[in-house]
């Protein structure tokens, strides 16, 4: 199983379309997630947002899985993108599997 302490980004081979939806309106953004870790994600949003600020971001497959985020910098990127690193909310059991079926797997270093 993962380290969930773990929060160094592991990059994807295939990104991830999802939305963030802001829990005190109904403002919604569409984003790549670019990176995963069990404790934390990467993303490219088409707009800054504000580092502390709570989100959920919602990775649309055959069920919505719902992931709890709070952001911890924002930062240009390139042309009118700007990458954000973020860290991952408590989750259900189920729904914490669900999220730990999308993290990239890491081989083992050769000799443990």
């Amino acid at each position: 199983m993962a380290n969930p302490e773990r929060t160094t980004c592991v990059p994807l081979r295939t990104p991830i379309a999802a939305t963030l939806l802001d829990p005190r309106s109904d403002a919604q953004l569409r984003i790549t997630i670019v990176a995963l870790a069990p404790g934390a994600m990467r993303f490219v949003a088409t707009r800054s947002l504000p580092p502390g600020s709570s989100w959920t971001a919602v990775v649309r497959r055959t069920r919505p899985l719902a992931i709890p985020i709070t952001l911890r910098s924002s930062r240009a990127f390139e042309r009118d993108t700007f990458a954000c690193d973020a860290a991952v909310g408590a989750l259900e059991a189920g729904e914490r599997r669900r999220f730990e079926a999308l993290l990239p797997r890491v081989p083992a270093p050769e000799g443990v």
